[in-house]
C-alpha cells in the first residue's frame, strides 16, 4: 500500500510545472495492469449498485462525486487521499455505462492533462443467481526524469514486479469486500 501512495503521489510530479522531454531510450514507464475476477451469490442488477457507489468496499483513494449526472456516462469524479481531500490526486470519468453489465472509467491527471489508463468492471450472468464480477486495470505512469536517470533496470524490474503484486492483491481483497457486503457476510 506504501508503495502504491509513493507511485501515485509521484504522479502530480511528473506532469507538474513544466513539460518534461523523454526520448525513447529514456522513457521509463511504470504499467499498471491487473486482473481481479470473484464469482457473486446474486445477479448482477443487485450487484449493480454498489459498482457505481464503491465507498463501502473499495480501498485506497476515495471517488467523489466532481462533475455531471451521479451514476451516468459522463460523470467525473474525483480520486481524494483522505489525508489531502482539497487536492485530487486524478480523475475518473465514466466513458462506457451498460447497466448490470460493465462500467468502463478513464483515469486522468488532476490538471485534465495526461491520460494515466482505464478500470472497468464487468458483470457476468453466470447460473441461476451467480454473478462473474472482473475488474481490469491498464495504466501506464512516467517516471520521473530524475527518477529514471537513477534506477537502474534491475530496480525497475523490482519496482514493477512489486507494484503488480500489490495492485492485484489489493483489487482481488475489495472484490472479495464487494462479495461479502452484497451476500450480506459483513
Amino acid at each position: 500500500m506504501k508503495l502504491l501512495h509513493l507511485l501515485l503521489g509521484s504522479i502530480a510530479s511528473v506532469f507538474s510545472s513544466e513539460t518534461q522531454h523523454y526520448t525513447e531510450d529514456a522513457r521509463m514507464a511504470h504499467d499498471l495492469v491487473a486482473h481481479s475476477k470473484v464469482v457473486i451469490n446474486c445477479s448482477p442488477k443487485k450487484i449493480w449498485p454498489y459498482i457505481l457507489d464503491q465507498k463501502d468496499w473499495k480501498m485506497g483513494l476515495s471517488l467523489v462525486h466532481h462533475a455531471g449526472e451521479k451514476g451516468q456516462l459522463g460523470e467525473i469524479l474525483a480520486a481524494i487521499d483522505r489525508r489531502h481531500p482539497q487536492e485530487p490526486v486524478f480523475f475518473v470519468k465514466n466513458i462506457e455505462m451498460i447497466p448490470n453489465r460493465r462500467r468502463t472509467m478513464k483515469l486522468y491527471e488532476a490538471s485534465a492533462g495526461p491520460l494515466l489508463g482505464y478500470a472497468i468492471l464487468t458483470l457476468t450472468k453466470q447460473h441461476t443467481d451467480k454473478t462473474l464480477v472482473t475488474y481490469d486495470v491498464y495504466g501506464e505512469r512516467l517516471l520521473p526524469l530524475d527518477t529514471a536517470s537513477e534506477m537502474t533496470p534491475d530496480a525497475f524490474s523490482k519496482l514493477q514486479e512489486a507494484s503488480y503484486k500489490d495492485n492485484n492483491e489489493r483489487f482481488d481483497k475489495e472484490l472479495e469486500a464487494l462479495k461479502n457486503l452484497v451476500e450480506g457476510k459483513v
